[in-house]
């Protein structure tokens, strides 16, 4: 019992990290996209918001699917 416990806690200390380093680089790909899309100003508005909503998700500490979402609105 004390094994399973210790690999669950083991892959939680091991995935948090993982998480934050992928939100990251999607931040990173959404500013890229951004500046370089060939969009209309509203759907780089909404890929804005959408990007400070990813950020903000990030910052809790958890998953960040409107990065995704932001990715898939301009092309990505």
């Amino acid at each position: 019992m004390r094994l399973k416990i210790a690999a669950a806690a083991l892959f939680v200390m091991f995935a948090t990290p993982a998480s934050a380093e992928t939100c990251e680089a999607l931040l990173l790909k959404v500013d890229k996209a951004i500046e370089e899309a060939q969009a209309s100003s509203e759907t780089k508005d909404q890929a804005m918001r959408l990007r400070d909503e990813g950020e903000r998700q990030r910052a809790d500490g958890g998953d960040c699917p409107a990065l995704r979402q932001a990715l898939q609105l301009l092309g990505e």
